[in-house]
């Protein structure tokens, strides 16, 4: 079975992954195995590798070349207010916590992963499978 079938909270800030089928979220440990890479511009940050045992690579959902479009910390609360399972639903407010980054700069891309708060042991992330 794969990891989209689990709910996952989507605010409404955060990226509609059923606009585009290339685009897909994925909840994830915060240490998700995979080494970022990005393009000669540095405004597209990218799957450059993966760790064979690491959680991406052993999601089967993650693969090379992928661009990282968004950042979101699982919190506690996140998990509280996950019932059942089923498809995305779009709950609560904004609370600022997502982090867009499509075309953002390599660095934003490595403080968003270390900016997250010692509590916070997972994340979702949103992939647009890529072409690299």
């Amino acid at each position: 079975s794969s990891s989209s079938s689990s709910s996952m909270i989507r605010r409404p800030s955060d990226i509609d992954t059923t606009e585009d089928p290339r685009l897909y979220r994925i909840r994830i440990p915060r240490a998700p195995g995979i080494e970022w890479g990005t393009d000669l511009s540095f405004s597209f940050v990218y799957v450059r590798s993966m760790e064979p045992s690491g959680p991406a690579s052993y999601s089967g959902m993650v693969s090379v070349g992928d661009q990282i479009c968004e950042l979101r910390p699982v919190r506690m609360e996140d998990y509280e207010l996950i019932e059942g399972e089923g498809e995305e639903e779009v709950m609560g407010e904004d609370d600022g916590l997502t982090v867009p980054l499509i075309g953002s700069p390599f660095d934003a891309v490595m403080n968003g992963f270390a900016s997250l708060g010692p509590t916070i042991m997972e994340v979702d992330l949103v992939f647009f499978r890529g072409t690299k």
